[in-house]
């Protein structure tokens, strides 16, 4: 068989003056479940996976544990019952939850808050399967990305493929990743982010290799699997999740601009034994409720540990002094200098 390859292209937009928060998207508070019946089981059932969705959009982060959404029916503001648009057969809850109560959800969970306002992604997306070479602007692999980026909430964009672009962009220069032609070719889209990806195709298997620009260095990482399609929701999802870090981070920056002269970011705090969404939840809510610390927010999410940074108007043996006054955390010295431990 023949080698196929795709090349998708997510590129900063470093010309344009737009901010980063770029599109307010829409419907971000609705999400639509597919039923089986319009009874109250199968009713109430929908809500929570319908809740779920809402709060992966809200946050920015796809781990939501179901022990975080049991009071689900309380935040939905209307329903209706609907027929699903891409499958006539299947019948559909659609819900709709009131956007404060939402966000106070997430406030009280001790859950981030993504903006409303979206950074724009623009995707060239290029493909080589069995000889056949085409810049793709539109069918099954589009519509797989659209789908991924619109459950996550974040906006993707596609060139038109008009005149200007075919003489602007060519395949081989997106093949190529030649980069300031691919940015000259991205400019009048006025969008906020572009990435290189290839994926190999090769005894019937795929191995993608992502590249994602956004806010600073690029980040690269390898996906391999049978179905292109899964490939693409997967690394659509990481690229999300690591805009939606980036995102979040110049939101905290922001509010520490806004907040008091008087508030400074210290060091990064490594907190360890945080195994699962309830532990962030609990290690956030502390401290966010200490007097010392007036903005905290994630820089790194690693497998049983997290580094956050802090904003305070204090030194910083104030701030860890009142942070093992509690019963929360354990602060140790090692090698590599100050760490705190959840305790159970």
């Amino acid at each position: 068989m023949r080698k196929g390859f795709v090349l998708i292209v997510f590129w900063q937009a470093m010309l344009s003056v737009s901010p980063v928060f770029a599109d307010k998207v829409p419907e971000l508070y609705q999400a639509a479940v597919g039923v089986i019946d319009q009874q109250s089981g199968s009713r109430a059932n929908a809500i929570q996976k319908a809740f779920k969705q809402v709060l992966i959009r809200a946050s920015g982060t796809t781990v939501i544990q179901s022990a975080l959404l049991k009071p689900a029916q309380e935040y939905v503001e209307q329903y209706r019952y609907q027929v699903n648009p891409s499958l006539p057969e299947e019948k559909q809850l659609w819900v709709k939850f009131d956007a404060l109560m939402v966000k106070q959800y997430l406030q009280d969970n001790g859950l981030q808050q993504w903006s409303d306002l979206r950074p724009s992604t623009l995707i060239w997306l290029a493909v080589d399967e069995d000889g056949q070479r085409s810049l793709v602007n539109q069918g099954l692999y589009t519509d797989v990305l659209v789908q991924s980026g619109t459950e996550r909430g974040l906006p993707f964009l596609f060139p038109i493929m008009d005149l200007e672009d075919q003489t602007k962009v060519l395949f081989a220069d997106v093949w190529g990743d030649f980069e300031e032609t691919v940015k000259q070719g991205s400019v009048r889209y006025d969008a906020d982010a572009v990435v290189v990806v290839r994926a190999q195709k090769q005894a019937g298997s795929w191995v993608t290799r992502w590249t994602l620009y956004y806010s600073g260095l690029p980040l690269h990482w390898e996906l391999s699997g049978e179905s292109l399609p899964d490939l693409l929701v997967k690394g659509s999802d990481k690229s999300v999740n690591e805009i939606a870090n980036k995102s979040l981070a110049e939101q905290q920056v922001e509010q520490v601009a806004n907040a008091s002269s008087s508030t400074t970011i210290g060091p990064q705090l490594l907190i360890l034994d945080v195994n699962t969404l309830s532990d962030y939840s609990r290690v956030m809510t502390y401290l966010q409720s200490l007097t010392h610390i007036e903005v905290v927010y994630p820089s790194e999410i690693g497998r049983s540990s997290v580094t956050l940074k802090i904003g305070s108007n204090v030194g910083l043996e104030r701030v860890y002094a009142e942070i093992e006054s509690g019963s929360v955390l354990s602060l140790s010295h090692t090698d590599q200098g100050v760490q705190f431990s959840l305790n159970p």
